[in-house]
């Protein structure tokens, strides 16, 4: 079942770099719009355009190293700025900024070294303390929760149960306090929900509900994450955020797929391809109808596996012709010919199975990666060895 969850993230991960959604292309326009007034503002107006810069590189799909150069510079002006006016609430959120920079930097070391840097860890913990500290100074509850999700996450994969969850507890308390207390001023973070009926801290609560599923998850209590996703999906729903709903109705398609309850499994994959289509990122809805291929599979259900196959390998030809960056193919457009190749090997045919695989060859990154080079070669000398 590990194998599962594995498929399923390199699935996901495989494609983000190529979706951009139209959220996107708005935030790539907030961002020129943003640097264009900045030499203008001054004072706390200047650092809450520099925090909220650094903010926004978050909603981009970008690789680590993007991310740190380009929100980086951002962080620390706002940080140094805010500190040389006394902005206490401005220092509260670059200490936020600063805070998500370590830990990317832990991520960039973590997959290059395969374990934590400790050193990251310390600073990024100590950028977290802080932010709680002006935040308790001048009772933002906003800072403060989002601090205590930042130390959740911190803690997850270095810490015992019960300071993991402690810090779930407190961060879900001060973002549900947060609602109640509307931004000071004008600046108000990427992710603050204005829609009617709403208080602000929606999608603060379902960030870190879905954090706790998921951590449950980890540790095979399938029940439970259920619980705390559908206490996630319950606030993107108020809010009506589409993105959201598409990727918690993938992770709720693996909670029921790992309980093996199929059919739900298979339902919510669809909602979850029903709502990529509708917002426009191809990518991502590959991505899902690749996941509910390989459930397919699994099964053993050859006729609903070849039928959304073909559906996604036609997306995924429409996608590299169209997509100029995808034009060199991708590990998850290979994937979507994988999939088949392997139903049809549980009907027996052979020969099918050979020309999906040899084809899909060329849909896979050029040059090719070591994880594409060894699913595509492992699975093209099944074929061959099925047919002696």
């Amino acid at each position: 079942m590990r194998k599962y969850i594995l498929t399923v993230v390199l699935i996901i991960s495989s494609f983000s770099i190529f979706s951009q959604t139209k959220g996107e292309l708005y935030t790539r326009y907030e961002i020129d719009s943003l640097k264009r007034i900045m030499p203008d503002l001054r004072d706390s107006a200047r650092i809450d355009c520099l925090n909220t810069l650094a903010y926004k590189y978050y909603y981009l799909d970008m690789n680590w190293k993007e991310y740190l150069d380009s929100s980086g510079p951002f962080s620390i002006m706002a940080n140094k700025e805010a500190e040389q006016i006394g902005y206490k609430k401005g220092l509260g959120f670059s200490y936020l900024r600063l805070a998500t920079l370590e830990k990317w930097k832990n991520d960039i070391h973590k997959e290059k070294f395969r374990k934590s840097n400790a050193a990251l860890l310390v600073t990024w913990e100590k950028y977290l303390r802080l932010a709680i500290l002006i935040g308790e100074q001048i009772n933002n509850y906003e800072i403060i929760g989002k601090a205590y999700a930042g130390l959740f996450q911190k803690t997850w994969a270095n810490s015992d149960s019960v300071t993991v969850k402690n810090n779930f507890k407190k961060a879900v308390y001060f973002l549900e306090l947060a609602g109640k207390q509307s931004p000071t001023s004008s600046y108000r973070d990427n992710d603050f929900t204005t829609c009617k009926g709403c208080e602000g801290n929606e999608l603060w609560l379902g960030g870190i509900y879905t954090g706790f599923a998921f951590m449950y998850g980890d540790e095979g209590n399938w029940v439970t994450a259920l619980t705390y996703m559908k206490s996630a999906m319950a606030y993107y729903e108020k809010v009506a955020d589409k993105e959201k709903l598409a990727d918690a109705y993938l992770k709720l398609s693996d909670i029921f797929f790992r309980t093996s309850d199929y059919n739900a499994a298979v339902e919510a994959c669809k909602r979850s391809i029903s709502f990529y289509h509708e917002i426009g990122n191809m990518g991502a809805e590959i991505a899902g109808y690749t996941v509910l291929s390989k459930m397919f599979e699994i099964q053993g259900d050859f006729e609903n596996g070849v039928e959304y196959g073909k559906k996604n390998i036609l997306l995924s030809e429409k996608f590299v012709k169209s997509n100029t960056t995808a034009r060199g193919g991708s590990r998850a457009a290979g994937q979507t010919f994988f999939w088949m190749c392997r139903l049809y090997k549980i009907a027996g045919d052979y020969e099918t199975a050979l020309e999906i695989i040899r084809k899909g060859r060329s849909y896979y990154p050029t040059p090719i990666d070591s994880i594409s080079k060894a699913n595509w070669t492992a699975e093209i000398g099944d074929v061959h060895r099925l047919m002696r």
